[in-house]
């Protein structure tokens, strides 16, 4: 499958994911010009394709928006088809700007980066902000787990959890394989999953207000584990 091809799924799946529930959320954050200022600098950091990006410019047009991914196919498509971002390649561990942003995105992507790194990471997200500036922060987390099984076992919950929301809103095959895919990578340890109650440690450790919340599943009893925003203050 092309890259392009990849990006055009990846932007489709996000219709019927839990996590368009996510995006509908920071987009009415960024709305607000309280928090995000007119004519503010922001970054996307592991951008993907653009499309968070895409949806913003539309939105706020006075917006300065930058994106950083390490997939240069991904820097590509973006920069075709989103003429008002300004894409960079580069590495969220590495990569750090001449100039500091008012705002720094991270949605979804901190589990793609090995657990030892993570919080190389959200320091690396701290450190692009200036004085009071503002992170917004979402990942996809796992129930917590004590051994390999139990991270296996909790893995495998929140893919069926992610694979049953896909089918109920209408999904195609090529959705709910590419959900399947993601479940079998989490499950098999190609992706980096961990659980909330391991991350915000480390959100508060370099931010100095971190506002948590769960925007999926909204059934508590159905463990820790789904979708969750943290809205943070730099230091």
């Amino acid at each position: 499958m092309e890259q392009r091809t990849e990006a055009a799924l990846y932007e489709e799946a996000l219709q019927y994911w839990p996590c368009r529930d996510l995006i509908a959320r920071i987009l009415s954050l960024v709305d607000n010009e309280y928090l995000v200022p007119r004519d503010a600098r922001l970054i996307d950091k592991m951008c993907g394709p653009g499309y968070l990006l895409g949806q913003i410019q539309k939105r706020r047009p006075d917006v300065v928006l930058f994106g950083l991914d390490n997939d240069r196919r991904y820097i590509e498509y973006g920069s075709a088809e989103y003429k008002n971002v300004s894409f960079i390649e580069g590495d969220v561990l590495t990569w750090h700007p001449e100039e500091l942003f008012d705002v720094v995105l991270c949605t979804g992507a901190l589990h793609h980066v090995i657990y030892e790194e993570q919080s190389v990471a959200i320091a690396n997200i701290a450190n692009s902000l200036k004085p009071c500036g503002l992170a917004i922060i979402s990942d996809c987390y796992i129930d917590d787990w004590t051994s390999e099984e139990e991270r296996k076992l909790a893995a495998l919950r929140l893919g069926d959890a992610y694979t049953d929301f896909a089918i109920r809103s209408g999904a195609s095959n090529d959705v709910i394989d590419e959900t399947l895919e993601i479940q079998r990578n989490d499950v098999l340890g190609k992706e980096f999953k961990t659980s909330v109650r391991c991350r915000m440690p480390v959100l508060q450790r370099h931010f100095q207000l971190v506002r948590n919340d769960r925007i999926w599943p909204i059934e508590w009893h159905r463990g820790a584990f789904g979708d969750y925003l943290h809205v943070c203050r730099k230091r």
